[in-house]
């Protein structure tokens, strides 16, 4: 992946680590608490120059299955469904 790309990634996980952290703050589940340990480790991987696809494969699945969610607009879905296609893409 190019630098641009790379940048772009970046900032779409640091947009979903703020909104899982607010999610975690609003509801007391352990699907914020391992989603924000995966989202901390990628954005370490990704400063070191790695980057782990699959650590969140299912992720929007996953969230749909707790129940917090109310809707598909749900901003955690959009953006962390974004951030799920990002990683998908061949480097």
């Amino acid at each position: 992946m190019i630098n641009k790309e790379l940048l772009i990634i970046k900032r779409q996980i640091i947009k979903v680590l703020n909104i899982t952290q607010v999610k975690r703050e609003q509801y007391d589940h352990n699907y914020f608490k391992t989603l924000q340990e995966k989202l901390e480790k990628l954005l370490a991987d990704f400063e070191n120059g790695e980057v782990n696809k699959n650590i969140l494969q299912g992720s929007v699945k996953a969230y749909l299955e707790t129940g917090v969610s109310e809707s598909y607009s749900d901003s955690l879905i959009k953006e962390l469904d974004k951030l799920e296609v990002m990683l998908t893409f061949p480097s």
